[in-house]
Formats: structure tokens, sequence, C-alpha cells
């Protein structure tokens, strides 16, 4: 959906907008092209904290603590570093510079461990999207560490 906003400004006060949404959106990406078509400020995820969802914070402390419990194991044991990076990348929850970092290294547990720099620097959000991707690209893995826990 794309929105047209006219200006009205003047020297005391800067050009704002406000995006009100029903509670029913998951996934919000939200950019802002000049009148042009430029883009102006480019497309991030913007996590919905006013009013999470019943279980969504649950979804993240769950992740978060699987990713910072088995760490020592998922370094060891990750084999598609690259594709969740570019999952993470695209989802802008891990920088550039970081994914050319995980791209130039050249054995999986480095790549881990430059991946593991930038999910503790993110937080918990980053961690639970990191381990949503794990789950997708290798659940057998999440599966057996899972059972670890459980024991």
């Amino acid at each position: 959906m794309a929105e047209t906003f006219g200006y009205d400004y003047g020297p005391n006060y800067h050009p704002t907008f406000e995006v009100i949404f029903n509670t029913e959106v998951e996934d919000l990406a939200l950019g802002i092209l000049d009148e042009i078509g430029l883009e102006v400020w480019e497309p991030r995820q913007v996590l919905l904290t006013d009013e999470v969802r019943e279980g969504a914070q649950d979804q993240i402390d769950n992740g978060a603590k699987f990713v910072d419990l088995h760490r020592d194991m998922l370094i060891q044991r990750v084999s598609s570093v690259n594709e969740i990076a570019d999952n993470l990348l695209t989802k802008r929850m891990i920088s550039n510079e970081t994914y050319s970092d995980i791209r130039n290294a050249t054995i999986p547990q480095e790549k881990m461990r430059i991946l593991y720099r930038s999910l503790n620097s993110g937080g918990r959000a980053v961690k639970a999207e990191f381990y949503k991707v794990l789950m997708e690209k290798e659940p057998y893995l999440v599966k057996d560490l899972d059972q670890i826990i459980h024991r």
C-alpha cells in the first residue's frame, strides 16, 4: 500500500506523520520516497512493541533463550550459515559489514562466531529471528538440541 502525504511545515517544526494499524499486523516494512520516487528513508523492520500479542513475547524469549543456551553446539553444527545470513540481511537484522565478514570467513564455525557477535548486539528480537530461520533451514538440528533441554 502507498500513501501520498502533503507537506505544510514551517521553520519551527518538521514534517511528521503517524502510522496507525490494527493489531492483526505481524510484519511491517516502512519506507519513504520523495516526490519523484527516490528513497529518502529506506525500508526497515519495525518491531511493534506497544501492544505485543499474547504469546509473541514468549516466542521471542524462547528463541533468544535457545540461541543463548546452545551457543557452543550451534557454532559447531550449523552448516547453512550463508543462507541464514542471507535471510537476516534481507530482514535488515544484520549489517552489510557483518554479512560481508560472514561471507569472507572460510570455515562455518568462524562464520557462526561472527554471526553470534551480531546476534548479541542485536538483542533478543534478532536472536529470536535467527532461531526462526534456523528452524526453517536446519529443523533436525533444532529438534536434536531441543531434546537436550528436555532430558
